[in-house]
């Protein structure tokens, strides 16, 4: 059974990004908050990417895997 020692994130998985396409806002995020989405061009191909969504403006900041 697990249970918590700390509740605040370690310092070793937590990341950072910024906002770029909205209010520039440098945000702070763990595994567990990335998602992944696809673009599709007119020939139908996808191009998969991974995002986190900004805490202030809700817009989506593109990540590396």
């Amino acid at each position: 059974m697990t249970f918590v020692i700390h509740k605040d994130p370690s310092p070793q998985v937590v990341k950072e990004a910024v906002c770029r396409k909205g209010c520039g806002a440098t945000v702070g995020y763990v595994p567990n908050d990335v998602q992944s989405d696809y673009d599709s061009d007119y020939l139908g191909d996808k191009d998969y990417y991974k995002y986190v969504r900004c805490c202030v403006c809700s817009k989506q900041i593109r990540v590396k895997g």
